[in-house]
């Protein structure tokens, strides 16, 4: 089953995300996206016989520790927020709750 992105479907995108594109990158848009899908495409219907390779240079340790560190200064982080409402970021509602 080949997918197809057409204009119509990058312009649903572009609300969901909040985005606004001009028409010339809405059409780039939908060129990039339908040559990642083939790329994907392609790569499902790649047929593999082999065992998963989970560590393929038998090293260890390559992911750190995750420990407790020094925090970032809220006024830092709250530097580049659009919006900061009492001492924390204010963001648009994603998701709207149904009736």
């Amino acid at each position: 089953m080949r997918l197809r992105v057409d204009l119509e479907t990058v312009r649903r995108l572009e609300e969901m995300v909040r985005i606004a594109l001009t028409p010339e990158e809405g059409q780039r848009m939908v060129e990039e996206l339908n040559k990642v899908l083939e790329w994907m495409s392609a790569l499902l219907e790649a047929r593999v016989e082999a065992e998963p390779l989970y560590h393929p240079l038998e090293q260890e340790g390559l992911l750190r520790r995750d420990e407790p560190g020094e925090s970032l200064p809220r006024e830092k982080a709250l530097r580049d927020a659009v919006e900061v409402v009492e001492g924390f970021v204010k963001a648009p509602k994603l998701v709207e709750e149904e009736g």
